[in-house]
């Protein structure tokens, strides 16, 4: 839900003409989710449950630091619309929810 809900903003916004030409912006604020996943991930290695660990984290760190990722801001700085986003870069398989197999 969180993914089609920032895509969709995504959607809106490009049809509005505000979402930018410029596909560095994007790909700026995918880099930095993708270090934000990949470090909470590695955090939570042990973790009995790392995919419960991994999604909270990122979810609080998104929800009380939006600014730090989100810089130009493309999702309004919103912490909800960034966890669908850091989900759309994980469904890209650019990082995993803490399975062994998972090689990034």
């Amino acid at each position: 839900m969180m993914r089609a809900n920032a895509d969709q903003y995504r959607l809106r916004e490009a049809a509005l003409g505000t979402w930018p030409d410029n596909p560095a912006v994007e790909a700026d604020l995918d880099q930095r989710l993708l270090f934000l996943a990949r470090r909470v991930g590695r955090a939570h290695d042990e973790d009995p449950r790392p995919a419960d660990a991994i999604f909270d984290a990122l979810q609080v760190e998104l929800q009380n630091n939006p600014a730090a990722y989100d810089r130009s801001p493309l999702y309004a700085q919103d912490g909800v619309l960034l966890m669908g986003r850091a989900c759309a870069v994980s469904d890209e398989c650019r990082f995993g929810w803490g399975d062994a197999r998972d090689a990034s």
